[in-house]
């Protein structure tokens, strides 16, 4: 029972490291800090974009597979009886089509992030950590229109069966 705690410790601290160690950029400000072009980044779903803006949001989750019992075999593919859980402090970059500039949305407890953008076409892009999963969707092309919300959400798969 104390080696299971103590792995769950160790866990914890290892993410909390890793989380401070991807919430930076190179000028030592936080992600959730910047701004750019008067952009809120960080809005609930639910924010009213400002006048001739529209809002990105969307979810971030991953496939949590079933426990196997002792004695079943793995199988591939979809994970039948799989559920999803949010991934929490995902960084989620959206840059303009054919801009090498991005904006960065960091996910909240929930999953969920969203970034009020002037109208326009983005490439939608994460940033991967160490066990995360891979998006399959990602990169992604989408059309943002003014005062309209616009949805993407982002399944990852770790690839474990």
């Amino acid at each position: 029972m104390t080696v299971r705690r103590l792995g769950l410790f160790l866990a914890l601290i290892t993410l909390a490291v890793i989380l401070l160690i991807y919430s930076r950029v190179s000028d030592n400000r936080t992600r959730g800090n910047v701004r750019q072009h008067s952009l809120s980044l960080g809005q609930s779903p639910g924010a009213q974009p400002s006048p001739s803006m529209g809002v990105l949001f969307g979810s971030v989750t991953t496939v949590v597979p079933p426990t196997a019992a002792a004695g079943e075999r793995r199988v591939l593919g979809p994970i039948p009886g799989g559920s999803s859980a949010p991934v929490v402090a995902a960084s989620v970059g959206v840059a303009p089509v054919g801009s090498s500039h991005i904006w960065w949305a960091m996910t909240d407890l929930e999953g969920n992030f969203a970034i009020a953008v002037p109208p326009g076409t983005y490439v939608v892009t994460m940033e991967a950590r160490p066990g995360m999963g891979m998006a399959r969707n990602l990169p992604a092309t989408v059309t943002v229109k003014s005062d309209q919300k616009t949805r993407l959400d982002i399944r990852l798969d770790t690839g474990l069966r």
